[in-house]
């Protein structure tokens, strides 16, 4: 065919008059066509094919640059994220690119799925990154918790922000229930140590500085308690509970210098991304108020834990789905999940009594953990998925006092489901209903 000349179109089934080479030709052009018609549909569906590599998060600037998201500078391209002020936000494009994947199908936990790349999260089988396996992981050995009581108060208790506290908090339901929960800081560490070594000798300690909100109190009364703690040699770690609200630049100085040198993770309670639930619940903070304190944290380099429950009243998949996608975004290492239970002499318990307030069945319970755990960002720690009172306390729901039940309808839900950690990953602010499976 000389120069100029067109060649008569290609058709499906007949002779190709390229010559010798036609074939291979005509197969290159129908891969392309094919190639093309599948790249069409993701961008239809909202995002690119799936990849482990897109889900991991990577580091910048010390802050957690959410997996499936791109950042100014890489690739030349900013679709999805800009990262200001320690903050990422999302940009143009980030609310198609962030929404689950619909019908797409899904590897199994620790596979790989085609083009993508190899990276472990979580040992094989594993649906959700476990604080046991992590810890184990970390130190080598098993770390069991201690809970040390310093007797700090609740800035919601005592009229600093708020009176009577919570509508599901007990006090008595943080005080640990043993004997030697009030003596000084040594003994409690000391007799907690012997129970631990009861069941793991020789086990790694993390001292838990739980009851109320511990840096509400002066520094100089709570900072000698945590260094004494991480002074005995079995303790590998420190975690202090507070209120996003009360973490001030002081507290935030300190826990960084410390965690520069050992483990250390300050728990703040969100409980929900959403201030009307949290007006409801009494809590007298804001969203706002945990990101800030997230993001300050996460400068320093001190790791967060955020606690949340999942089916408060009035509480839906949409708000699940705003958490988690709020999490997502925010340097925040670990969540505690928890449910919505009722304990004596808490201001929930009247509520309950007079039938104003629905508890969810464990099957519901577990159902919104697996989604949950979905939307989660995959290299963020679970260090539980389900919470229960002191049983002489406990008034419902009953289902709540079998841990172990709990535990295991959760991970039946997501074999059901066919789901793990991050694999609808929540990202902007549109929501997508869930569509049944993963």
């Amino acid at each position: 065919m000389g120069r100029g000349e067109r060649s008569a179109p290609i058709r499906a089934g007949g002779a190709c008059p390229v010559g010798e080479f036609g074939p291979f030709f005509a197969r290159r052009a129908l891969a392309g066509h094919r190639k093309r018609r599948r790249h069409r549909a993701r961008l239809v569906r909202g995002r690119r094919a799936p990849a482990v590599a897109d889900r991991v998060p990577e580091r910048c600037g010390g802050h957690r640059v959410l997996a499936g998201f791109e950042t100014a500078g890489r690739g030349g391209r900013n679709r999805g994220a800009t990262l200001s002020a320690g903050f990422l936000r999302p940009g143009r494009g980030s609310e198609a690119a962030s929404e689950p994947r619909r019908g797409n199908p899904r590897p199994a936990p620790g596979r790989v799925p085609s083009g993508g790349t190899a990276v472990t999260l979580r040992p094989e089988g594993e649906r959700y990154r476990r604080l046991s396996s992590y810890l184990q992981s970390r130190f080598q050995k098993p770390v069991r918790t201690v809970t040390l009581r310093g007797s700090f108060g609740c800035p919601n208790r005592d009229g600093r922000v708020g009176i009577g506290g919570c509508l599901f908090c007990s006090e008595s339901a943080l005080i640990p229930r043993m004997a030697d929960a009030f003596g000084p800081i040594e003994s409690q560490l000391v007799a907690g140590i012997a129970r631990a070594d009861e069941r793991f000798p020789g086990c790694g300690i993390l001292a838990y500085f739980q009851d109320g909100a511990v840096t509400a109190a002066p520094l100089e009364r709570w900072a000698p308690l945590v260094r004494t703690a991480l002074a005995h040699p079995r303790v590998v770690a420190a975690a202090v509970g507070t209120r996003p609200d009360f973490l001030g630049e002081d507290a935030l100085d300190f826990l960084g210098e410390l965690s520069r040198q050992t483990p250390v993770w300050v728990e703040l309670g969100l409980q929900v991304a959403n201030d009307r639930l949290l007006a409801d619940m009494n809590r007298n903070h804001t969203v706002l108020d945990f990101a800030e304190a997230a993001r300050k944290a996460g400068e320093r380099g001190v790791a967060v834990v955020a606690h949340l429950i999942l089916d408060l009243p009035g509480e839906g998949e949409p708000d699940r789905w705003r958490t988690a996608s709020l999490l997502n975004r925010l340097p925040v290492a670990g969540v505690k999940l928890h449910n919505l239970h009722v304990l004596r002499e808490t201001p929930i318990e009247a509520l309950w009594r007079r039938g104003e307030i629905r508890l969810g069945t464990r099957e519901e319970y577990a159902a919104a953990a697996a989604r949950f755990i979905e939307y989660l960002d995959p290299a963020t720690v679970i260090h539980r998925l389900t919470g229960e009172g002191p049983p002489e306390l406990m008034l419902a729901p009953d289902w709540a006092r079998r841990k172990d039940l709990v535990l295991r309808e959760v991970a039946k839900e997501l074999e059901r489901r066919n789901g793990f950690q991050g694999c609808r990953r929540a990202g902007g602010s549109a929501f997508a209903p869930d569509p049944g499976l993963c």
